[in-house]
C-alpha cells in the first residue's frame, strides 16, 4: 500500500456522497488538499522523535518496525482529542495548558478546590513556524507511538456536533485520520465512538461517525475488508441498537466488525452473552489497582469470554488520577500497570488498548509528559515487544527508571482546608501507599539501592526486569544498581518530595537513567 495512491480523506468522503454531514472547515478542495507538504511533515515530525529516542535511551533489544507491525497481535493507545500536544501553536509557557490547566485559578476559577484541572502536560513542543502545525503535532504523536511498537491509536469519537467545543474535537479526528493515512500505511486507527459523550444524546448520528471515518484509508481493517468499530460503553446500547445500526451500514456497502468495549466487568458474563452474536471481539475499560484486579478475576478475563469470542483487548492503564473529580486510585507505583501487562502477556489476549495516550483529565497517559515523563512510555516499548514476539526483549545495558509521588502519603502539614476543603477520594480496593519505587533493567544479577535523608533500602536481584520499594520520605530519592560492590549507575530522582503542601498531588512521576528530564512550565 503505497501512500501516493492513497486518496485524500476529502476526496474519500465525496466519493461517499456524505461530506455534507461534517464541519469541513479544515478540508481543502481536492486540489489543494495534495498540496498539502506531507513529505515535509513527516521529516519535521520523524526528525523530532528520533533526536528525543534515539537509540541510547533504550536498554533493551528493539525490534524492527516491521517486525512488530506484522506481528498477529496487535497494541492501540487510546486517543483523547481533548488533549493535543498544543491548543493553538503558541510557546509552551503561554499556552492553554499553562494558563488554564494547570493552575488553581485557570479556567476561571472552575477546579480552584481542586487545586486545578491537571497535574502534568504533554512534554511541551516549541511552536513550528508553518501553516500546518496541527499536522506536524499529530504526526509526531504518531511516531512516537510506531517508536515503541503501537499499530494505531484508538481514536475516542466524542461527537460530529460542529458548535463548540465538540466542533475542535471532531476537526482534529479527521486531521489525525488525514495525517496516518497520508505518512503511515502501518499505522491505523480504530473507530471508537464514545457512547458517554455526545454520540450517547445524538445515536442517531452514530451511522455517520462510522461511514465518515470509515472513508479515510487509515480506518483499522481486518484481512478481510471489514472495518473495525470499537464503542466505548457499547453496554449503554441494547445488542438490537448496535445490529441495527450495522445492518444499515452493510446495506451501504459498508462492513463491519464490531469490538465492544464494556464498562463494568462485574457484568462481563451477561455482556458477553447478550452481545456475542454481533461480537467480533470484546473488550472492557477495566481496573486500575491490584486489589481490584484480583477480586473480580480479571487475570483470566480472556479466558472468561473465550466460549464467546476469540478475540479479547486488554486494557492496560498506568495509573488513574482526576483532580477535576477529586479521585485517585492506587496503582502502587509501576505495579499495576506491569501486572496488566503481564495478564495481557501470559494470559490469551491477542489485542491490547493502552489506555490512555493522551486522556490527562484521568491521569491515565502513556504520552510523554512533564510529570511521567517517557516512564510509561518506554515502558510501553519493553513490554509491547514481549506481547507481539513472545518472549521478553534482551536487555542490553543496565538501566534504572524509577517511580514516586511528589508528595508524602498523608501530607504531614496540607492540604490547606482554605484552599481544598475535601481530600481527594480513594477510589478502587487498594489504600493509598506512601512508597518510592527502583525498577530496573539488569543484564545480570545485581543490588539495588534507594537511598533518602542518609537511610538505604537495599535487596539484591537477579538479571532482568527487578524492583525495590522504600516508604516515601521527604527530600530527593537517591537510586543505585551495584555489582561487586561498585556502582554500576546512580541517578537522584528529579523530583523532590514534600511533607507540605496547600493542594494534593497524587500524581506518580517518572524518570530514568536512560534520559535527561525535560522541565515544564
Amino acid at each position: 500500500m503505497q501512500i501516493k495512491n492513497r486518496p485524500t480523506l476529502r476526496n474519500a468522503l465525496l466519493a461517499c456522497g456524505i461530506i455534507s454531514l461534517v464541519s469541513t472547515n479544515w478540508i481543502q478542495d481536492a486540489g489543494a488538499a495534495e498540496k498539502i507538504p506531507w513529505a515535509e511533515i513527516d521529516k519535521i515530525a520523524r526528525d523530532h522523535v528520533a533526536a528525543e529516542s534515539p537509540a541510547s535511551v533504550w536498554p533493551f533489544e528493539q525490534a524492527p518496525r516491521e517486525q512488530l507491525a506484522a506481528a498477529a497481535k496487535k497494541s492501540f493507545p487510546h486517543y483523547f482529542t481533548p488533549n493535543p500536544l498544543s491548543f493553538a501553536n503558541q510557546p509552551p509557557e503561554l499556552d492553554n495548558y499553562t494558563r488554564h490547566h494547570l493552575t488553581p485559578d485557570g479556567e476561571g476559577g472552575k477546579y480552584r478546590k481542586a487545586g486545578g484541572y491537571l497535574r502534568q502536560r504533554p512534554l511541551p513542543i516549541d511552536p513550528h513556524d508553518s501553516p500546518w502545525w496541527e499536522y506536524i503535532n499529530f504526526a509526531i504523536e504518531i511516531h512516537r507511538a510506531r517508536a515503541i511498537g503501537q499499530d494505531g491509536f484508538a481514536a475516542d469519537i466524542l461527537s460530529i456536533d460542529p458548535t463548540p467545543p465538540w466542533g475542535v474535537f471532531w476537526t482534529r479526528q479527521l486531521k489525525l485520520m488525514e495525517t496516518a493515512a497520508a505518512i503511515a500505511p502501518d499505522f491505523h486507527i480504530m473507530i471508537m465512538p464514545d457512547m458517554n459523550a455526545g454520540l450517547r444524546r445524538q445515536p442517531e448520528q452514530l451511522e455517520r461517525v462510522i461511514e465518515t471515518l470509515a472513508a479515510s484509508p487509515a480506518a483499522w481493517r481486518l484481512d478481510d475488508g471489514r472495518v473495525v468499530v470499537s464503542n466505548f460503553l457499547a453496554n449503554a446500547r441494547p445488542p438490537e441498537y448496535w445490529k441495527n445500526a450495522f445492518d444499515a451500514l452493510e446495506k451501504k456497502g459498508l462492513r463491519t466488525a464490531f469490538l465492544p468495549v464494556f464498562l463494568g466487568y462485574h457484568n462481563i458474563q451477561k455482556f458477553a452473552r447478550d452481545y456475542a452474536p454481533i461480537s467480533w471481539g470484546m473488550s472492557d475499560w477495566g481496573f486500575r489497582d491490584l486489589a481490584d484486579i484480583k477480586a473480580v478475576d480479571f487475570e483470566n478475563a480472556a479466558k472468561n469470554v473465550r466460549h464467546y469470542t476469540s478475540n479479547w483487548m486488554m486494557p492496560v492503564a498506568p495509573q488513574d488520577f482526576r483532580p477535576k473529580a477529586m479521585q485517585a486510585w492506587e496503582a502502587e507505583n509501576t505495579s499495576a500497570f506491569r501486572r496488566l501487562w503481564e495478564i495481557a502477556i501470559n494470559g490469551g489476549s491477542n489485542l491490547v488498548q493502552l489506555i490512555t495516550w493522551n486522556d490527562y483529565g484521568e491521569g491515565t497517559e502513556i504520552s510523554p509528559s512533564t510529570g511521567t515523563q517517557f516512564l510509561y512510555y518506554d515502558l510501553c516499548g519493553y513490554y509491547t515487544t514481549w506481547f507481539k514476539l513472545g518472549r521478553p526483549p534482551a536487555i542490553t545495558k543496565d538501566a534504572i527508571y524509577y517511580c514516586h509521588r511528589v508528595q508524602t502519603v498523608p501530607l504531614r502539614e496540607g492540604p490547606d482546608p482554605e484552599k481544598q476543603p475535601k481530600l481527594f477520594q480513594r477510589m478502587g480496593g487498594t489504600p493509598l501507599k506512601n512508597e518510592v519505587e527502583l525498577l530496573a533493567m539488569l543484564t545480570a544479577p545485581a543490588v539495588l539501592e534507594i537511598e533518602q535523608n542518609g537511610k538505604i533500602a537495599r535487596v539484591e536481584r537477579p538479571a532482568g526486569v527487578v524492583e525495590l520499594k522504600a516508604d516515601a520520605e521527604p527530600g530527593r530519592p537517591v537510586f543505585r544498581i551495584l555489582r561487586d560492590g561498585k556502582k554500576v549507575v546512580e541517578l537522584p530522582s528529579h523530583w523532590t518530595i514534600t511533607d507540605k503542601a496547600d493542594y494534593q498531588n497524587l500524581l506518580y512521576h517518572g524518570g530514568s537513567s536512560t534520559r535527561r528530564p525535560i522541565p515544564g512550565p
